[in-house]
């Protein structure tokens, strides 16, 4: 839920998933990412009348690699899950 958070309140919810990790914990992130499958699902959904993600901000496609390399995170890989995209990070320092 991390793209529902905005300006402080996200900064310090990404504090709160990087915090407890001890050196080679896992985290894992499925965020919205912009591209062109996110708008075409948004805009088929709003069309419907079913999009009710109305504060969902979609991420930057580098944008995780941004907010956690800084905090000691290596991205280990990541897949397209629909309209998002999974994130598999290690904690590499304490």
């Amino acid at each position: 839920m991390i793209e529902h958070f905005h300006g402080l309140d996200k900064l310090s919810v990404i504090e709160a998933h990087s915090r407890p990790l001890k050196k080679s914990g896992y985290l894992i992130l499925i965020i919205p990412v912009k591209s062109i499958r996110y708008s075409i699902f948004k805009v088929f959904l709003s069309l419907m009348g079913k999009w009710i993600y109305t504060d969902e901000v979609p991420w930057e496609r580098d944008e995780v690699v941004k907010e956690f390399n800084p905090r000691g995170f290596k991205l280990i890989c990541k897949t397209r899950i629909g309209h998002e995209t999974g994130y598999l990070l290690e904690k590499q320092i304490d």
